[in-house]
């Protein structure tokens, strides 16, 4: 989702509109409109409150958690004292040596985020409101290059003649070389 870990950690069942009408919620004495299948981010890094759009995936995780819980304040609640998890060191720290995962921070997920967003084409506009950046250069700090996508890059320019004459968008051209690239490897 692209979330701060703060803001994961502060999420409140009463943020997250798993209905099929839009709420509206008060905060900083501002209204907010949340739309069904988004949720509000109500304390970010820049101070402002923020709605983005939940995947059907995380709508799912995230309806399973409220309806079994125990605590309404938080959608994450500590164990021991029912509260607000503050941090998820431990915990995140163990699931990543459990799958034998070595050096990779809760941060790291965010700049993953921004990067896939990016290979599938989400405009940066999108991204950086998604993730609450205030320039489109954080966003573009956020999103690297990996090695699969550079490839592709190279594919679809190195074909570009071959199909600009006959393909219009930019989605069949990469859908083209992609057929092509499937076929030439099998």
């Amino acid at each position: 989702m692209g979330m701060r870990k703060g803001e994961v950690l502060r999420l409140q069942p009463e943020h997250i509109n798993f209905g099929r009408m839009p709420i509206t919620y008060v905060a900083k004495k501002e209204s907010w409109l949340i739309r069904p299948g988004w949720l509000l981010i109500e304390k970010s890094k820049n101070g402002q409150p923020r709605t983005i759009p939940m995947s059907r995936k995380v709508k799912r995780m995230l309806e399973g958690l409220c309806q079994n819980k125990t605590c309404d304040e938080y959608v994450f609640t500590s164990i021991r004292t029912g509260g607000q998890i503050r941090d998820c060191k431990h915990g995140f720290t163990s699931s990543c040596e459990e799958v034998e995962i070595d050096d990779l921070t809760f941060h790291d997920l965010r700049h993953t985020w921004a990067t896939r967003a990016g290979e599938v084409g989400v405009r940066r506009y999108v991204r950086r409101a998604i993730m609450g950046h205030s320039s489109t250069s954080m966003t573009d700090d956020y999103t690297h290059a990996t090695p699969d996508a550079m490839e592709e890059a190279m594919e679809l320019v190195a074909s570009y003649a071959v199909h600009y004459g006959k393909i219009t968008s930019k989605r069949q051209k990469r859908q083209g070389l992609r057929k092509s690239l499937t076929a030439a490897s099998r």
